[in-house]
């Protein structure tokens, strides 16, 4: 991991370094502007929330995972419900788009969320605010998760996505750990600032590293790489952002050539449709859902010269097209000619997604979506902190 200091850009692979530290001397300068002001508010909000929280681990769960250890992850897939029909309910039978909330609560999937956002809220606040409080707290999560072997995840996810009377885990668990990309930059602003020790760092690659062999070598790894879908884009993005964190550049080209050359292709039609995630219940979500992903591709690319935001594969779809399709019907969901059994709003992602997308393409549309957009996650909506606009 390259280890920026000072005051240097931090060396993110998927933030924009150059926009943080230009935030930072803005708010030191008194010059920040209202629009980062108003997100600062937020990130102190969060970040007062985060410092209250007690670290989370894996052994927090009643139930352990079929291994009987608690200290290997086990989530269950949300689109499943027991079965009416049978006296105990089991095997559970899909219902997608329909989230089973007691399900999902038994197993570890919100606890990694809120570990997750807990670190990115303190680590950004310990850089731009100094104050070490915030990055010793940080640094106590992430020791909690996954270095403290009392508390300490195991690094895999054979568990993950279990489906009660169907299988103990599936590949598609894999996503998961989607959030580990702004995991890994969050850990790039903490060892910039000194809030990660050495010591702290090495153990931190250690525990990556294991979990980076088996997602490339795991049966449930190697599924998910071949999928067509969201699923197989998210994997690409997680596991590329973990390839560049242990300097396994070769790897993380290769996962990121594969999406431009084959994955466009796959996942997007010559009008921007993606037939994979319109076939879902939820099909305006997992529309945006997957091109987020590919934006994290897209991020990560740049450096090395890969050009996701305008490649069209084989004459087929591209990122702006798929956007184009996708995009206008945040504002007017009525209109969206696909099943959508919730009201779509834009989650954090999705909205730096369209960030992203209004600073790359001459498209007036992604700018109204980020002002006009509705949000599920409104108390987290900083991206102007970590990705630059340009003026209009």
């Amino acid at each position: 991991m390259p280890h920026a200091r000072g005051d240097e850009a931090p060396a993110t692979f998927y933030w924009e370094g150059r926009r943080l530290a230009e935030v930072k001397r803005a708010l030191e300068a008194g010059s920040a502007g209202e629009e980062v002001e108003r997100a600062i508010e937020l990130l102190k909000a969060e970040a007062a929330g985060a410092l209250e929280r007690e670290p989370r681990s894996v052994i927090d769960k009643q139930q352990p995972p079929p291994s009987g250890d608690k200290h290997d992850y086990i989530s269950y897939a949300v689109y499943w419900w027991p079965d009416p029909s049978k006296p105990n309910g089991k095997p559970f039978i899909r219902r997608d788009g329909y989230t089973n909330h007691a399900q999902r609560a038994k197993g570890d999937r919100d606890r990694l969320k809120t570990m997750i956002e807990d670190v990115e809220s303190l680590a950004l606040a310990n850089y731009l605010f100094g104050d070490k409080a915030y990055g010793a707290h940080a640094r106590r999560l992430l020791v909690t998760w996954l270095i403290d072997p009392a508390t300490r995840m195991n690094p895999h996810l054979r568990y993950a996505q279990a489906v009660v009377g169907v299988t103990e885990g599936r590949g598609s668990g894999l996503i998961d750990t989607r959030g580990f990309v702004e995991l890994l930059d969050s850990i790039v602003l903490l060892t910039q600032t000194g809030a990660l020790q050495d010591a702290d760092v090495a153990a931190l690659d250690r525990w990556f590293a294991e979990y980076y062999e088996w997602l490339l070598t795991s049966e449930h790894g190697r599924d998910e790489r071949r999928a067509d879908n969201n699923h197989g884009t998210w994997y690409a993005a997680q596991v590329a952002r973990m390839a560049l964190h242990l300097h396994d550049e070769p790897t993380a080209r290769e996962l990121i050539e594969e999406a431009r050359s084959t994955r466009l292709a796959a996942a997007i039609e010559a009008d921007g449709s993606q037939p994979e995630e319109l076939e879902r219940t939820r099909s305006l979500h997992y529309s945006i859902f997957n091109l987020a992903a590919f934006a994290y591709l897209a991020c990560m690319g740049e450096p090395q010269g890969i050009d996701l935001w305008n490649h069209s594969a084989d004459g087929r779809g591209s990122m702006r097209q798929a956007l184009l399709f996708a995009a206008p019907h945040v504002l007017d969901q009525q209109s969206w000619p696909y099943e959508e059994v919730r009201t779509y709003a834009l989650n954090p992602q999705a909205v730096q997604l369209m960030r992203m997308a209004a600073a790359r393409y001459d498209e007036p549309l992604f700018r109204q979506v980020l002002r006009e957009g509705p949000r599920s996650e409104p108390r987290r909506d900083w991206s102007t902190l970590v990705f630059a606009l340009p003026e209009e």
